[in-house]
């Protein structure tokens, strides 16, 4: 299924955005979280990268004041899709993943007729920005 926005159990630290941002609308929510991964006593930065599958590797970019390891993927289950950015960054010993996720409803024939529509590329564009400019204000000590 469809990792909610905010997934309690991997989550240290979540900021979300409702599905009333964009009423009458296909959007769902979306959210930033923040997670510290478990790293051993031997571990180095070359331990913090991802380990899931499906995902697309856009390689090191430089957000703010750090260089993060970037990754997306987009997802579909029970009617939600999901587009994610995970940012990876190791920093004084820690581990630090950063999940932007946005969820709409998919698009069918259907939804054009209801009192559902598709939130608009331009609307899900402004949101990803809003997301990695959060990103950018990030500072790990």
């Amino acid at each position: 299924g469809i990792v909610p926005v905010c997934d309690p159990f991997n989550t240290g630290l979540c900021l979300s955005i409702s599905n009333d941002y964009f009423p009458g609308t296909s959007f769902k929510g979306a959210g930033l979280a923040v997670a510290v991964l478990p790293l051993s006593k031997n571990d180095s930065s070359n331990a913090c990268v991802n380990t899931d599958q499906n995902v697309s590797d856009l390689g090191n970019q430089e957000i703010g004041s750090y260089k993060y390891h970037v990754y997306s993927r987009t997802g579909a289950a029970l009617g939600t899709r999901s587009n994610e950015n995970i940012y990876y960054l190791y920093r004084n010993d820690h581990c630090f993943k950063i999940t932007s996720r946005i969820l709409t409803g998919l698009n069918s024939p259907s939804d054009q007729t209801g009192d559902i529509i598709p939130v608009s590329n331009n609307d899900l564009e402004y949101i990803n920005r809003l997301l990695k400019n959060i990103v950018s204000t990030l500072n790990f000590r």
